[in-house]
């Protein structure tokens, strides 16, 4: 019997030994990867992204508030179809400015940067490439500058302390012995909703009770520390806000700031083949059977 791999292809009962070019033709078929869990579907293309950074520290002794870290939201981002790398940055101690939040994509890296610190006392508060600048300490200096993602610190003022810059708005000045207010934070609920609210608020100024009729800054909504007066010490960010910290009075240390997130949309269709690691990150349920990954800690999105 002859070998019928090599038999000429027949057409309507025609034989035919001619080659047909197939260059430029669709034959209808999808390719697919397979991962070690089956058949990985294919990468989806109107992804939403949420990255916020962690929360500058607060300053020492009659303190600057700490800037809230920076924050941005992409839109219609292409997920790739193995896995996504995902950094949260942590929130900082005092002096300190916030580390980044970032996603790796296939397509580049989406990052933020960390919030300025709180002043120490007659210092002007720090400032960071594009979050929020770090409030001013007491008699009148001047906050750390905000940057794109961010707002500017407040100035001292007296024997209190500016507030920090929030991603919304910018820290309050320092008066007399009240401290500054934190700057308020960004409401991502529309976009994000059940997976994240208001975030990104400065931390309040620090306050000398040794001066009457004064009060320590309120933290901005969105996570903002409180600032201390004694014998109330400062409080920190909210953690995974990047909201950033009180500035402390004259006896007591300050708190960190808090720390990032990151918020992935996932398509309804996608979320059958998709999970996220370690398992304190979640899948988060959203409105139309489609669901938020949401990270609380450096972890990855997996698909397949």
């Amino acid at each position: 019997m002859r070998d019928k791999l090599n038999q000429p292809l027949t057409v309507e009962g025609k034989s035919s030994n001619k080659k047909k070019s197939t260059r430029g033709k669709s034959f209808g078929y999808q390719v697919l990867g397979f991962g070690a869990g089956g058949i990985v579907i294919p990468e989806f293309t109107a992804a939403n992204i949420l990255v916020m950074s962690g929360g500058g520290g607060g300053g020492r002794e009659r303190g600057g508030g700490g800037g809230a870290g920076g924050s941005v939201v992409y839109t219609s981002q292409t997920v790739p179809v193995d896995s996504v790398t995902v950094t949260i940055g942590n929130g900082s101690g005092p002096g300190s400015n916030g580390s980044a939040s970032n996603v790796a994509l296939s397509a580049g890296t989406i990052a933020t940067a960390g919030g300025g610190a709180g002043a120490h006392y007659s210092a002007a508060g720090q400032s960071s490439d594009a979050s929020g600048g770090g409030g001013g300490g007491v008699y009148g200096v001047p906050g750390g500058s905000g940057g794109p993602q961010g707002n500017p610190g407040g100035a001292g003022g007296g024997n209190a302390a500016g507030g920090g810059g929030g991603r919304n708005s910018g820290g309050g000045n320092g008066s007399g012995a009240t401290g500054g207010t934190g700057g308020n934070g960004l409401d991502y609920s529309g976009t994000f909703p059940g997976a994240v609210g208001t975030i990104g608020g400065g931390g309040g100024g620090g306050s000398d009770e040794r001066y009457g009729g004064g009060s320590p800054g309120p933290g901005g909504p969105g996570g903002g520390g409180r600032g201390g007066r004694n014998p109330n010490p400062s409080t920190g960010g909210t953690a995974n806000t990047g909201g950033g910290a009180g500035g402390a009075h004259r006896c007591s240390a300050t708190a960190p700031g808090g720390s990032g997130i990151v918020v992935i949309s996932v398509p309804a269709d996608a979320v059958p083949t998709t999970s996220v690691t370690p398992g304190c990150n979640s899948l988060v349920c959203a409105p139309g059977g489609a669901k938020f990954a949401k990270f609380i800690v450096s972890g990855q999105l997996v698909r397949g």
